[in-house]
């Protein structure tokens, strides 16, 4: 009877630890996680090269970028199969309105520039 009621505890213990013992799985931030970005094939040299110091000085951080033409990035962004795309092509109001229909966020920076 004793040793039934030991077991009974034993098991309601670890049944108990088992539950609140959920894994902490870190959401992405600009410091840790993942990012999959689509980038204008012509960028390639330049991107890899910026990849390189930013995952030197974020180790936790991991950008995978695929190199494909323009249109290509842009579908990947309808599509939901990228957060962030680079090209060289500014978004006119019309393409702006679109997107804003598939996205929850949209933020267009232009880096250089005359």
């Amino acid at each position: 009877m004793m040793m039934q009621r030991l077991t009974m505890v034993l098991c309601l213990f670890f049944l108990a630890a088992a539950c609140g013992s959920k894994k902490n799985i870190p959401s992405d931030t600009s410091e840790s996680g993942t990012i999959y970005i689509s980038v204008d094939e012509t960028f390639q040299p330049i991107i890899e090269e910026q990849i390189k110091v930013f995952e030197a000085s974020w180790p936790k951080a991991k950008i995978i970028a695929s190199y494909k033409p323009e249109a290509e990035c842009w579908d990947d962004l309808l599509k939901d199969s990228t957060r962030m795309v680079i090209t060289t092509k500014k978004l006119s109001e019309p393409e702006k309105k679109i997107l804003l229909r598939f996205s929850r966020n949209l933020s267009s920076k232009r880096c250089a520039g005359i």
